[in-house]
């Protein structure tokens, strides 16, 4: 039989453990939390009573008169039980939603097909512009395929879905962090010519075994690949700096670095296990003591 609590509820195994904020939404299922601003309420994270699953959750429109302006859900503050929603209804006048608040949800759903704040295309949300996408709303996809006319991919927009591949198209500019963080089903990716930026741990933890950078790419956020299964990797001339870019990269064998790079940064392929040989082109000016720790790796000066 379910259990039921009028008091509440414990968050699985964490009882002392709760989102920031204060619940503005209670019933025998979950308790949703938000924190509030002068403006408005921000929704900051749900506490729930069982340990596997939620059915639903549906965000309210307002909190005792002021409007949610946006949700911040940030699931992991006891990362050992997350909590796992089917499906999360949103209010069609909310006009703040990122990837990091979907990364445990099966379904996002706004309450109204047409939707203020944003659009709904191949399954993704995006903004009205249709140049930046928000957050991909189904938890299993074999496939997506991003929009022509988008240029951004927003922070989370991907983190923690199930796909095989991700189709990018030829407009896109910048890929947020943590963007693809935790798709362990990602096999590989082509990031067209044009992107200039990806983020800080845009493919942490990702099943991405190739991906193809352009030679169009400056910056590399720190830990861009760490842990991910990246097996061969080509770093553009146009990027200067490296940082934790590739740390527990226990399966990378393949490393090469064009003529431009100026800095390896602590920490940059730490544990890179089957990283035998680097060569450094003359452009590397510095290379921190750290930077190969926990590997024996071979460097070569070109």
């Amino acid at each position: 039989m379910e259990k039921r609590y009028s008091s509440e509820p414990a968050w699985a195994s964490a009882e002392d453990q709760h989102p920031r904020g204060v619940p503005v939404v209670r019933n025998d299922r979950y308790w949703l939390y938000a924190e509030e601003a002068p403006e408005g309420w921000h929704i900051t994270g749900v506490r729930a009573n069982v340990e596997h699953g939620l059915e639903e959750v549906r965000v309210p429109a307002e909190v005792d008169g002021k409007p949610v302006l946006s949700l911040r859900m940030d699931w992991t503050y006891d990362p050992e039980h997350p909590a796992y929603v089917g499906q999360l209804y949103f209010p069609d006048c909310i006009p703040g939603v990122d990837g990091r608040s979907m990364r445990y949800v099966f379904r996002a759903i706004p309450e109204k097909t047409e939707h203020p704040c944003f659009m709904e295309k191949e399954n993704l949300l995006l903004t009205p512009d249709g140049k930046t996408v928000v957050a991909a709303l189904v938890m299993y996809q074999r496939y997506y395929f991003v929009p022509d006319g988008v240029e951004n991919v927003a922070a989370y927009a991907f983190a923690e879905r199930r796909m095989d591949r991700v189709f990018l198209p030829g407009s896109l500019r910048s890929i947020g962090e943590q963007a693809f963080a935790g798709t362990f089903r990602l096999r590989g990716m082509v990031v067209p010519e044009g992107v200039t930026s990806i983020g800080d741990g845009a493919f942490a933890d990702s099943g991405a075994v190739s991906v193809i950078l352009p030679d169009s790419l400056e910056m590399l956020g720190a830990g861009a690949f760490a842990g991910s299964d990246i097996l061969e990797v080509t770093i553009p001339p146009r990027v200067r700096k490296l940082k934790k870019t590739f740390m527990y990269c226990r399966d990378l064998c393949k490393l090469y670095l064009s003529e431009g790079l100026q800095e390896i940064g602590p920490y940059t392929f730490q544990a890179c296990d089957n990283l035998r040989r680097i060569v450094l082109p003359q452009s590397v000016q510095r290379v921190d003591d750290n930077a190969f720790a926990e590997c024996e790796t071979e460097i070569i000066r070109s």
